[in-house]
């Protein structure tokens, strides 16, 4: 087995070693051609790359392998994040192309594989250890490269998108009775709108109890990282005073600078079946169409379980591209996390 801390090897004339701080400029590049190969373009920058490797509870050193040609061309790249959720560890990599068909993917994932299995160690005897990741639908070599290795795949996941015609304004918004909507710049409460989102995805799939003082420290450092935060684009619904729901938006997205990224859509509990969240997306269509935004974009789990993906539909959103899940179960158990 790998030791995961300082092994460094070869795989022909390629170089895999740890990745370290300094290395930001490499990841940024085979990121960037990442998403040039799966969706021909790129924001991914280096603001980005920091916070990845800075983020509360990552080791650059013993979570990410970074592959070298002779010339010091960063080539590959495979990443295991589990800072969060130890029990169901997940795992992200690309090779260039060109460097495809040498072995290269196969001694990435593999090690990955290892490196999640160390969880088994972490997580309680009971608890069961599924390892996952996802591939961009139409990268049929890395869905291969994982049915390879014993991954299936049962689910997918979407980007929607809607695009704005110029000269037809987006529906407006409509409220309850007792609805107030207000952004973190009018508000200035930070972990109200935290806690919004840490409420609103108790029943999402995937969810899991952490500390709160684990949470506000990752959002707090994600925002510090983030260029295209600004909190005038993060709002929260209060009914009656009370917090019902939220919506943590960027007006510049993570595929495209033209279209805004909507992060976080939720409603509370108790609060739910009353258009809070239909109200927070047109209210979003129409500030990003006011300041001149192509459209709206985000991420949703295909199989929902609190069917999102009808609600998005009926917003006028449509599917721009299927994300494969794919996962391995290590060891058999109690699962641990809200899978439905």
């Amino acid at each position: 087995m790998i030791d995961h801390q300082t092994d460094t090897w070869q795989v022909g004339d390629i170089t895999i070693r740890p990745a370290t701080i300094d290395d930001v400029p490499h990841i940024v590049a085979i990121s960037r051609a990442h998403d040039i190969y799966v969706r021909g373009s790129t924001t991914y920058d280096a603001s980005e790359a920091l916070e990845e490797l800075t983020e509360p509870g990552f080791d650059a050193a013993s979570s990410m392998r970074l592959a070298f040609a002779p010339d010091g061309t960063c080539v590959g790249i495979g990443v295991v994040y589990d800072q969060l959720i130890q029990v169901r560890p997940n795992l992200w990599g690309f090779v260039l192309p060109e460097y495809r068909s040498r072995g290269l993917g196969s001694a990435l994932l593999g090690w990955q594989i290892d490196r999640a299995r160390t969880n088994l160690t972490r997580i309680p005897e009971e608890a069961r250890l599924t390892i996952q990741g996802w591939v961009v639908s139409q990268d049929e070599s890395g869905a291969q490269l994982f049915r390879d290795h014993g991954f299936t795949t049962q689910r997918a996941g979407y980007t929607m998108k809607i695009d704005f015609t110029p000269s037809q304004r987006p529906p407006a918004p409509e409220w309850p009775e007792g609805a107030q909507v207000v952004s973190l710049a009018e508000h200035g409460d930070f972990e109200m709108f935290v806690r919004g989102w840490y409420e609103s995805f108790r029943d999402h799939r995937g969810w899991m109890e952490r500390k709160w003082e684990d949470v506000i420290a990752r959002w707090t450092h994600m925002v510090a990282h983030d260029h295209r935060h600004n909190p005038a684009h993060w709002w929260a619904v209060l009914i009656d005073g009370e917090l019902a729901a939220v919506a943590l938006c960027n007006a510049d997205g993570y595929d495209s600078e033209e279209h805004a990224y909507v992060m976080v859509l939720g409603t509370l509990r108790g609060f739910r079946k009353r258009g809070l969240a239909m109200g927070l997306l047109r209210h979003s269509f129409n500030v990003f169409y006011d300041i001149g935004k192509a459209g709206v974009t985000l991420g949703v789990d295909g199989t929902s379980l609190t069917g999102a993906v009808r609600l998005y539909e009926s917003a006028g959103m449509h599917i721009s591209e299927r994300r494969d899940h794919y996962e391995r179960i290590e060891r058999d158990g109690i699962e641990l996390t809200n899978q439905g």
